[in-house]
């Protein structure tokens, strides 16, 4: 296990090994156009995600992205489990859903307008929770200052 510090993503969090370069994606929202950026490791058994961008605008952020209800992945997939996590106060997210091939169990936290996601994802067909998963998971640190 490694720990991957984001000085631009301003967090860190143990990672299996060093994920690859962040991927910029624009995503629509209701607040503008969200500039995402993901980072990935990929192990034989696993796919490990962090994803952060800076929510647009200047007002309050809908208490719903928390849930993900806006989520088209969750929608199209079985939620398992849901449940509310705090980092450092912050409130948060957590929750483990499955589709056709892969379960993935995900933390969402918004610390001022940053938006963090952390996603681990396993194929349904070994069923396999990856070591450590719980662990990384837990890891997640930000030095984003809570506005």
């Amino acid at each position: 296990m490694i720990t991957y510090k984001s000085p631009a993503g301003e967090f860190s969090i143990l990672l299996p090994l060093s994920p690859q370069e962040p991927v910029t994606e624009s995503v629509p929202t209701a607040y503008g156009p969200m500039d995402i950026l993901r980072s990935t490791a990929e192990t034989p058994n696993a796919l490990y995600e962090t994803s952060y961008g800076d929510v647009p605008g200047s007002g309050a952020i809908d208490d719903s992205w928390l849930t993900s209800s806006g989520n088209s992945r969750l929608q199209k997939s079985t939620l398992i489990e849901r449940h509310d996590v705090k980092l450092n106060g912050t409130l948060g997210s957590a929750y483990t859903a499955a589709d056709d091939e892969y379960y993935w169990s995900e933390r969402i936290y918004f610390v001022g307008r940053r938006f963090y996601r952390i996603t681990i994802y396993f194929p349904r067909s070994g069923c396999n929770w990856p070591p450590h998963a719980a662990a990384i998971l837990n890891s997640f640190r930000t030095t984003h200052a809570k506005s």
